[in-house]
């Protein structure tokens, strides 16, 4: 067992007290800040009775803290389940676009990964040339969607009658294309992106500090879920990519132009992928092989929550990042697997996923 010790500098400035004492399943050998907010410290204390104040120079214990000290803890699991939704939010909006792809184009599109580090620099470079982030917000992801529409029409099209082996070379090509043409333009160092004015510092929840910038992730994400909806379900637009990725003859023979369609499909999904980058520049920073490590772990979102389903991108996007959230606090040293284990479990006992039924 592992014992957690929380400071409130704003509360109590004396360092020396304070401390609540909290219990945490896994090792204790480093100082860690498990939540990353800023007025929290976190230290890694002796073994000591769960619940109880501790007084540091005099290295005993107090009377316990009985209630209140559950309830800090319980503020930490929420603010740790926050931190689990925003990572689900970043990555939905990158397995959305890559299982709309697959869905209705049925290609498993590896160079999304690298489009979206493409909307990270181009985010990176506009606000170079001006101080506005949100006006890089709206520009970044539509040059990411000109730019796959013309790889979609140029070089992907020809490709559509011949296996899939081809297809999935083509874009893996252009994975290494992407990521070599990122490393000569802006070198391998990474590229700070600064949070616009509005979403900088953070905000009280439950007592406790979180970053405007990580809820503004947590509100994103919903909205593009309720586009998509509406988009699908509503939509005569939606409605005909939904007949093409059933059936593309029948379609075709009732007069749906679907090379068109499989065009808009591939530009608007990379259009969701650009956005992802953006959002992520500020958190995460644009560097090479960003697009490697995300598109990884939303093929693992994709796959739990089933190829081609958007709900289940959104189930799967949920799971894998609570997992991460709470894994931090479970088996900090094995976190980054935890995800991958439940993707072979499914391939093992439900291969086609949640909600899989291989069309959108």
């Amino acid at each position: 067992m592992r014992q957690v010790a929380i400071w409130n500098k704003k509360r109590n400035p004396s360092p020396s007290l304070g401390f609540i004492i909290i219990s945490l399943r896994g090792g204790c050998s480093e100082r860690r800040n498990l939540l990353g907010t800023e007025n929290k410290k976190i230290a890694t204390l002796p073994r000591i009775k769960c619940g109880v104040a501790y007084n540091e120079k005099k290295g005993v214990t107090t009377k316990p803290l009985g209630r209140k000290a559950d309830k800090q803890r319980g503020f930490m699991i929420f603010i740790q389940f926050l931190n689990g939704l925003s990572t689900s939010m970043l990555l939905f909006l990158l397995a959305s676009g890559l299982t709309l792809i697959f869905g209705v184009l049925r290609i498993i599109n590896f160079a999304h990964g690298s489009l979206y580090m493409l909307g990270a620099y181009l985010t990176y470079t506009i606000t170079r040339l001006t101080p506005n982030y949100w006006l890089a917000f709206l520009i970044a992801p539509i040059i990411v969607a000109i730019s796959s529409g013309l790889i979609e029409f140029f070089f992907l099209r020809p490709l559509y009658k011949r296996e899939h082996e081809y297809q999935l070379l083509l874009l893996y090509g252009f994975t290494l294309i992407l990521d070599d043409l990122m490393k000569m333009i802006y070198g391998a160092a990474f590229k700070i992106i600064s949070k616009p004015p509005l979403l900088q510092g953070s905000i009280k929840i439950t007592g406790m500090e979180f970053p405007k910038y990580s809820l503004f992730i947590i509100i994103i994400g919903p909205v593009v879920a309720l586009g998509l909806w509406y988009l699908f379900d509503r939509t005569k637009m939606g409605k005909k990519i939904r007949a093409a990725s059933f059936d593309r003859e029948a379609a075709n023979a009732l007069g749906i132009n679907v090379p068109f369609l499989y065009t808009v499909v591939f530009i608007f999904g990379s259009w969701l992928g650009g956005i992802g980058g953006a959002v992520a520049g500020p958190l995460r920073a644009a560097s090479p092989g960003m697009g490697l490590e995300i598109i990884i772990m939303s093929f693992a979102v994709v796959i739990i929550g089933g190829l081609g389903s958007f709900w289940g991108a959104l189930l799967g996007s949920l799971l894998v990042g609570e997992v991460l959230a709470f894994g931090v606090l479970i088996l900090p040293k094995f976190v980054i697997i935890v995800p991958y284990i439940v993707m072979v479990l499914f391939f093992l006992f439900k291969p086609q996923g949640i909600f899989g039924k291989g069309r959108i």
